[in-house]
């Protein structure tokens, strides 16, 4: 459990750390005339929307980084949980702005300090960072569903296996009878021996009857 706790706070932190690499990078690409209005301190709606896309690539940096050393998936969950809460604290505190007209060179810092992100988007940023995190982490998921998976497949194949051994011995064990019947042919009983002997002999009367006649045999007219 301390593992995951650990894990979620260095994904946190990598992931915190990642936002300011890119975000930073952003600044010096685009400027302030890119990132606010004109002369004044509301962001910009394309600004807005890079940020959603950095904040999704810095969340699924931070989640692969609590993946590495997490446990199991309940590292992802505590950060998960971490970034929702940590995003609805800020969304209900209301960050100092500044006072009047934007000036048109402003540093980073006083940039952070002072933009006025639109409400929705301050609602939507805890779930662009669980988002994030959901995907940076999905190898603790497939690692956790991955031995119930092979389980199944072993379990599956063990059955079909099984069941072609078992049709294969009775195919095995019927095409031995039907040699044994071709080679065995069934021999006749011996009551059906006696049988045929008998009627190929012939009777007293039979015998009789064939015996020529002898010379001194003579009708009588």
């Amino acid at each position: 459990m301390l593992r995951n706790i650990f894990a979620a706070i260095v994904g946190y932190v990598a992931m915190a750390a990642a936002h300011f690499a890119l975000f930073s990078l952003l600044w010096l690409t685009a400027g302030p005339s890119r990132a606010f209005e004109p002369g004044s301190w509301e962001v910009s709606g394309g600004w807005v929307l890079v940020q959603v896309v950095l904040g999704l690539v810095g969340a699924y940096i931070g989640g692969q980084v609590c993946a590495w050393v997490a446990h199991d998936a309940k590292g992802a969950a505590i950060l998960i949980g971490l970034v929702i809460v940590l995003g609805v604290v800020n969304a209900l505190i209301s960050a100092e702005m500044a006072a009047g007209p934007r000036p048109d060179d402003v540093t980073m810092m006083e940039a952070t300090a002072g933009a006025r992100q639109p409400v929705w988007y301050l609602w939507l940023n805890p779930l662009i960072g669980a988002v994030g995190v959901w995907f940076g982490t999905r190898r603790l998921r497939a690692a956790r569903e991955g031995p119930h998976r092979t389980l199944k497949t072993l379990i599956s194949y063990d059955a079909r296996t099984e069941r072609s051994t078992l049709n294969e011995g009775q195919d095995d064990a019927g095409l031995e009878a039907s040699a044994d019947q071709v080679a065995s042919p069934t021999l006749p009983t011996e009551l059906e021996a006696r049988q045929a002997v008998s009627r190929a002999t012939p009777g007293p009367v039979a015998r009789q009857q064939r015996r020529p006649p002898a010379a001194g045999d003579a009708r009588v007219v």
